[in-house]
């Protein structure tokens, strides 16, 4: 049997009626946490503007998980340059990278150029 860490073969020898099996089972969570848009047309008050240089690393995932759970808004990004790379994309065989544009079509956003 593989296990993943010393400390795991450790437990389960010590406890063989444990059943080890590694991700077997899943559980969601979802940490609470606050989305504070950086601007609201008075006239569409479900439709938020994000403006983005940049995104940090793993500050993407923030926005697919609001829209997921607020299918009722809309997200729209104002990009300084939507053709910037995606902190954290990997190369593609042609050499390009996955940029800001890119990720917002992927996920369903709509965007501008500032």
């Amino acid at each position: 049997m593989k296990y993943r860490s010393k400390l795991e073969k450790k437990i389960h020898e010590a406890n063989p009626y444990l059943e080890y099996e590694p991700k077997r089972c899943k559980l969601e969570y979802y940490r609470p946490h606050v989305y504070q848009t950086d601007f609201v047309d008075p006239e569409e008050p479900n439709v938020y503007y994000e403006a983005k240089g940049y995104f940090r690393s793993g500050e993407a995932r923030k926005y697919v998980m609001i829209q997921e759970q607020h299918p009722d808004i809309e997200i729209i990004f104002i990009f300084q340059n939507p053709f910037n790379k995606m902190p954290g994309a990997k190369k593609r065989k042609d050499g390009t990278f996955l940029t800001m544009a890119e990720w917002a079509d992927k996920h369903g956003f709509r965007y501008v150029k500032a």
